[in-house]
Formats: C-alpha cells, structure tokens, sequence
C-alpha cells in the first residue's frame, strides 16, 4: 500500500463509484433547502466581496480572520457562476467523489481500495458536508492529497517532499492549525522507521504557498499571522467557563477592548495564556473534555444541517437534537460511530509506512489543537476517509500487517473503542435528560 508506483489507468469499478458520489451529492444539495448558519454566513460575505470588489475585506475594512483559502474558492466560482452558493456546494460534491477515487488509490487499487471508495460514495458525514458552506469538503480532499504524495514518496524525495510541503501550505491557508504538520510528519516518519523527510523542503513548499497571504497580513494587519482568530478561538476553551466545546460564554473581563483586529487578537492570545498560567490543572482537565466533544457524534452536525432555525439562541442546543427524527441521527452519527471503531481496528493491523505516518501526524496535530483550543464534531470530519480506508480493507481481508495481531494490539483497540462510546454514552444522557 506504501510503496512507490506508477501512475495506473483508473478502473471501471473505480470510475462507476467515483460517478456514483457525485451523483448522490449532486441531487442532496440540489433537493435540500436549508438556511446558512454561522461560519457559513461569514464564508459567504468574503467570498462575495472578493468577487465583486478583488478585495478581501469585511465591513469595508481588511480582514485575516478567517484564512484566505476557502472564501478565496468561493470567490473564484462566485465569480463565474455568480452569487450562488448551489454552485459551491455543486464543487463540493465533485471533490467528494475525488476523493473516493484518492481512497482507492491509497488503499492500492484493489479489493480493499473499491470498497473504502464505496463506502466514502455513500458516507453520509461526506454527502452533508457537501451542502455547507464550509471548508471542510475542500480541506479533507486536499488531505487525501497529501496522502497519496506521501504514498508516492513524499517522505523520500526531494520533489515530494517539496510538493507534500505545498500540499501543506494550501491545507495552511483553509485551516492554520496545519502548520504543525511541519513538525508532526518528521516526526511520524521518523516513528514509523522511514527515510527522514527533507524538512528544509518540506518547509520551502508550504512558505512558498503561505508567504504572500502571511506579508500581506503582516502590512495591513501589523503582524505576519495565518489567521486572526486564533486569538477568539483560544480563549473560547481557555476562560472560567469554558466547556471544552464552542461557548459563547466567555467572561468580558477577558475579552480586550481594541477595536483594531490585530490587536484584539493579540489581546485575546494573551487572556487565554494568562488563564492557563493562572489554572494549569484545569487547562488539563478541560483538555480531555475538548477530547470528548472533538470525538462526539454527528448531532451537532445534524442540528445544523437539518434543523429549520440552527442559530435560535432561544432554544438549547440539546432540544434541537431531540426535535429531529431518532433515524435521521442513527443514519449520519451510526456510520461515523462504525468507521472510527473499526478503521481503530485496522489502524492497528496496518504495517509501518507512508500512509499510516501520514494519518498518525494528521492525527497527532488535530489532537495537539483541540487539546489546547477546543473541541466539536464537525472538526473530526478530515479524520474520516482515514477512518473508512482502515475499516475498509479490514473488512475486505485486504490487511498487510501482522495477520494475527497480539493481545497488545486487540487490548489496545479495546481501551480506545471503551472511551469512545463512553464519550457516546454520556452525550446521549445529556441530550436526553429534562
């Protein structure tokens, strides 16, 4: 699954299934009306003023909180198709089956590699995630790029690694918290017994992508930062009341009183590390707690997919849940409940390689962040194609590592597949008590 390989015509079975996904997404975001929510309605504004002006800009003046990378796309299609988020989600639905087919090159073209591009066609995280407009879709596909770099030799070569690092820099611009793949992938190659990765090309690839929006920001915001909401985000899991998910609730003594953003994002990093220093012990234990809410289910998701008024503030988030149909939530969280389980199995049945260090890096950056910022459903949707490659070629036979793993192994997935359904557990007790 690992080595290096020639590029291989695509098969029939591949193709048919790659059709397949987007079809069946095609026709979601086609038939379902829902309202935008959130991050969407801001995704929405930048990438239309992008469009219309060539500026990026939020209430006429220059922005860095969001990243530049998925309302730039949106600007990109707004601008040949016009304002009309459909043909976003339409894109979207076209990268999901792009990324069926990256799934069936990861697993190696074979038995294992046509069931993990099923089982992706028709997953059904994949098919809602198509229809927000988020980065998500865009950002997972990008992942599985990088993915297949890696299989190809990215951790080896001196172009791969180049290509991996700009890879790297494009999943930067979506979402910051990639930066830490510079350190993790060196890192899980080193773990996992492979050549070591050219880190100064690694490095060069994703400063050559990032550089621009880095100096733009360093002129109009005052300082060189990725993202200026890094700040807002820290101290939503760093405050007194914090949950270790998204909480609006956050003291105003915490919050800085400059109007500038720069500013007020550096005022906000400051209040978080302040707290941390201040309550070390808690930052720990509402750690584990983000851990908690990052592996939770899909129902948040649901709620914002499928609830007529996501954003009513009047009614907890809890009733939302309970508002929607029992079969609705057991056909999205089910299937994200039976991947995680059995792709931890065949995490642990996969020999030492490229694709699992890639995965662990991936893997140990998202835990890295979510331990210290905070934690919610909708960011362990990169993890799944992952995930579903795993329990695919588990369930396909198609397994090459040990083929009678040990008691360590079968105790281990037994330990993680315990906490998560505990984590499952305790959220259907919350959402289900009065």
């Amino acid at each position: 699954m690992n080595r290096t390989a020639s590029p291989l015509p695509i098969s029939r079975a591949a193709f048919m299934i790659a059709a397949l996904a987007f079809l069946v997404r095609l026709v979601f975001v086609s038939v379902h009306e829902r309202p935008s929510f959130s991050d969407e309605v801001d995704y929405d504004r930048l990438g239309s003023t992008l469009a219309a002006t060539g500026t990026y800009v939020d209430d006429g003046r220059p922005t860095a909180y969001r990243p530049i990378g998925y309302p730039g796309l949106v600007a990109g299609i707004y601008a040949i198709a016009g304002h009309r988020p459909w043909a976003v989600h339409v894109a979207q639905a076209a990268l999901g089956s792009v990324s069926a087919l990256l799934l069936w090159l990861l697993a190696g073209r074979g038995r294992g590699g046509l069931w993990a591009a099923a089982i992706w066609a028709l997953y059904p995280s994949s098919i809602l995630y198509a229809d927000l407009l988020l980065p998500e879709t865009v950002f997972t596909a990008l992942l599985l790029v990088g993915a297949v770099l890696a299989m190809h030799g990215a951790f080896a070569t001196r172009r791969g690694s180049l290509l991996l690092g700009a890879t790297v820099g494009l999943l930067v611009l979506l979402k910051p918290m990639a930066l830490l793949l510079l350190v993790a992938l060196p890192l899980a190659g080193r773990v996992d017994r492979l050549r070591p990765t050219h880190f100064a090309l690694l490095a060069l690839g994703t400063l050559l992508v990032i550089a621009p929006w880095l100096v733009r920001n360093w002129i109009v915001i005052g300082y060189p930062t990725p993202a200026t909401s890094i700040g807002a985000n820290l101290l939503i899991g760093n405050n007194p009341n914090a949950t270790g998910g998204y909480t609006e609730r956050v003291p105003p003594s915490m919050i800085p009183l400059q109007s500038a953003e720069g500013e007020r994002d550096a005022g906000e990093v400051s209040s978080a590390l302040s707290y941390i220093g201040r309550e070390p012990l808690q930052f720990l234990r509402n750690g584990f707690g983000k851990l908690a809410h990052y592996f939770g289910s899909e129902g948040g998701m649901i709620v914002w997919g499928f609830h007529r008024s996501p954003g009513d503030r009047s009614t907890p988030l809890r009733e939302k849940y309970r508002s929607l149909p029992l079969w609705l939530h057991a056909a999205v969280s089910g299937p994200y409940a039976l991947a995680v389980l059995l792709g931890t199995l065949g995490l642990f049945a996969q020999p030492r390689g490229a694709t699992r260090a890639y995965f662990l890096a991936f893997l140990g950056a998202s835990l890295a962040t979510h331990f210290v910022f905070y934690g919610g459903g909708r960011y362990h949707f990169p993890l799944m194609p992952f995930f579903v490659l795993f329990a695919a070629q588990w369930l396909s036979g198609q397994r090459a590592g040990p083929a009678r793993p040990g008691w360590k192994t079968y105790a281990a997935v037994a330990l993680i597949s315990e906490a998560l359904i505990g984590v499952w557990i305790a959220e259907i007790v919350l959402v289900m008590r009065p």
